[in-house]
């Protein structure tokens, strides 16, 4: 029984990095057939055998890279008319004009935007099957003409015996040419003027066909000079092979009024009793165009609505940020103060609310600058055991007070890698305390070795749990944003979704990956690849002599006497927690506003600056700065940013306009304590 399903479109994605063939088969598999491959000489065998309707191409590939894969492609003429969307981080013009140049269809950049790449591939599926109805339309005609021409040739041998069937005959074809749904135009190769056309056409032009036949073919058309040589081409190839040929490109038609519209057509070469002409045929695309313009438009809208909710999220943040010091660093206080039990369990379920909320607020922050590619990376050396030990012993104790064991394995060995120590560690925090939440007996377990994948060394990063396991069809949903394996009503542990999906994100940006074994009610295996340093001057003596001047950075100007302090900050409580804090060691000034603080200098000296960055309507803490290092006896004194403007980015931005260090609101009792020892 033939099978009435319609065809899939079938998808050829060349790309020689696994995790980048992984993620495009994710997104297309659902509603394509999707074929792949990892070098150009592997996909042109995969193009000679499976014939793709459409290839995805990436551009830097060893031995045999994109542009070399694309010319022989095109220079093969079984091949040649297959759609090419280029793939590349490579984002200036030259390379994008010289992949179009080269042949391609379209120009996708990494890291992949999932809409982008889905309205990109749906464009060229829409004009692949256009292409197909065209072709079975054309070969359908070519059919009968054939039919056609075969019965004139029998009837011609018994004319006089087959005039009656040859009058049914041209009837047959005069039917199928009058009500064709395209529109059709025959012309004169000789002349270049229109012989006959169909009613479609007629339509299409909004004319009688009677005022179509005769004219010139460029007045109807608005050939480019492009399209005049795809004409003359394909009569020259009729010639010389001495059968049809046909091209298909866009032209547009000039209709009675004046207007233009765009069309798909079809030009072939035919025969008719002896003579050749052109034909045209022609489909009506404006609606199309129309689409692809409220696409177009619904992108730039889409992303200028992800351009304002980055901006509300960053003055979002400053706003949360701000009252939550006073939430944390009021209730920590009380936690440390209290002497009564009950209200000291009180505050400590305050500070464990506010915690919550800033490692939420974290999260949301973190995955906006993802999604507008705007995540910082202040690459240093590392020695990645030093990171994974100091992450592993912040959550040995929630792990044993769990009655879980806590086993981590790690080797004596230095295991430098270049990578952005924050993003590093919430890349473990983020695996780590996923593997706390969902395991309430047995084990968790860490370790740390060394790896050999495709001949490149990797540090191999396992964390290992005997909890409630993941399901194999919820495997593709836990690194997708806001996503975990039980939702809705059935949602059983508390959490945004979107610590998986960033640490996988982050992991990518340090050129590794992340691989996950799991069954259900027995654990997982969450293992992450991260790629050594090979330079040998990042050898463990020199990670030991960096550690060793920071350490003197950290304590050469420690006094322990009582030094003075300014603090400019337009919130009254983040004032009164500092005060808390400060009073008792040091001599502490606090002002409202930078003008107030300004005023001071005049009677006071100081020894260190704590400087709110955003002070309201007021001089900002920016222009306080400049003002002080203006002055040469306040140039080099130490002035800390205390903002809540805690964006990757927004420190190294600080320190360029003047400040020499920062701390992030909402801070707490003890970060705010040895930062201002280590500095006055």
């Amino acid at each position: 029984m033939k099978n009435n399903l319609p065809e899939k479109i079938k998808i050829l994605v060349v790309d020689d990095k696994p995790e980048n063939l992984s993620v495009m088969f994710q997104l297309l598999s659902e509603s394509y057939e999707v074929l792949a491959a990892e070098d150009g000489a592997i996909a042109i065998k995969i193009v000679e055998e499976s014939c793709p309707d459409l290839i995805l191409l990436d551009i830097m590939m060893p031995v045999m890279n994109g542009y070399e894969v694309l010319e022989t492609l095109k220079n093969d003429q079984k091949t040649a008319n297959i759609p090419v969307i280029f793939m590349s981080a490579l984002s200036e013009n030259v390379d994008k004009i010289k992949g179009l140049r080269s042949g391609a269809s379209d120009y996708i950049t990494k890291p992949f935007n999932n809409e982008e790449v889905l309205l990109r591939i749906e464009t060229q599926v829409k004009i692949i099957k256009y292409r197909k109805e065209l072709v079975e339309l054309n070969l359908s005609l070519d059919r009968q003409v054939k039919k056609r021409t075969l019965a004139l040739e029998d009837k011609f041998l018994e004319l006089e015996k087959a005039n009656n069937n040859l009058q049914q005959s041209e009837n047959r074809y005069k039917v199928l040419f009058e009500d064709a749904p395209d529109s059709i135009v025959l012309i004169d190769i000789n002349n270049g003027k229109v012989v006959d056309a169909n009613p479609a056409a007629s339509n299409l032009f909004g004319v009688d066909r009677k005022e179509i036949i005769g004219k010139d073919q460029r007045e109807i058309f608005q050939n480019t000079e492009e399209n005049v040589q795809r004409n003359i081409s394909v009569v020259n190839a009729t010639k010389t092979l001495g059968r049809p040929a046909q091209r298909l490109f866009s032209n547009l038609i000039v209709r009675s009024d004046g207007t233009k519209t765009p069309v798909e057509s079809t030009v072939r070469t035919i025969f008719i009793d002896g003579n050749l002409y052109l034909q045209g045929i022609m489909r009506d695309i404006s609606e199309r165009k129309i689409v692809e313009e409220q696409l177009k438009i619904a992108k730039n809208k889409a992303e200028e609505m992800n351009k304002i909710k980055s901006n509300f999220l960053a003055n979002i943040s400053h706003e949360l940020r701000t009252p939550l010091i006073s939430i944390l660093g009021f209730s920590q206080f009380l936690v440390e103060e209290l002497q009564d039990e009950e209200l000291r369990n009180m505050a400590d379920i305050v500070n464990q609310g506010g915690q919550r909320l800033l490692n939420t607020l974290n999260l949301i922050l973190d995955i906006s600058l993802i999604e507008n590619g705007k995540v910082s990376i202040n690459e240093s050396r590392l020695d990645i055991k030093n990171i994974l030990e100091e992450t592993a012993q912040k959550y040995k104790s929630d792990i044993e007070s769990k009655g879980l064991q806590f086993n981590t394995r790690f080797s004596d060995e230095s295991y430098p890698i270049k990578a952005d120590e924050n993003m590093l560690k919430q890349i473990f925090e983020n695996l780590i305390s996923n593997a706390l939440k969902f395991t309430s007996q047995g084990f968790v377990n860490i370790s740390l070795a060394k790896t050999t994948v495709n001949d490149k060394l990797y540090c191999s990063i396992t964390i290992e749990d005997s909890g409630i396991g993941i399901h194999p069809s919820d495997l593709e949903n836990i690194f997708k944003e806001f996503r975990q394996a039980s939702e809705g009503a059935t949602r059983n542990y508390d959490g945004t979704g979107l610590g998986l999906t960033i640490a996988n994100r982050f992991i990518e940006y340090l050129g590794g990956y992340i691989e996950v074994k799991s069954i259900p009610g027995k654990g997982s295996i969450f293992t992450l690849f991260i790629p050594i340093f090979s330079d040998k001057e990042n050898d463990l003596k020199s990670m030991i002599k960096e550690s060793l001047e920071k350490r003197n950075d950290y304590t050469l100007n420690y006094n322990p006497g009582k030094q003075k302090i300014l603090y400019v900050e337009d919130d009254f409580a983040t004032r009164e927690f500092a005060r808390f804090i400060l009073e008792k060691e040091f001599q502490l000034d606090t002002f409202e506003s930078s003008e107030e603080a300004l005023k001071s200098l005049t009677d006071n000296y100081y020894d260190l600056f704590l400087i709110d960055v955003n002070l309201g309507s007021g001089l900002s803490g920016l222009k306080f700065v400049e003002a002080l290092n203006e002055n040469k006896l306040y140039q080099k004194k130490p002035k800390v940013a205390v903002t809540a403007f805690a964006m990757r980015g927004d420190r190294e931005k600080l320190l360029a306009r003047g400040f020499t260090h920062y701390l992030s609101k909402p801070f707490e009792r003890r970060s705010l304590i040895e930062m201002v020892k280590s500095l006055v």
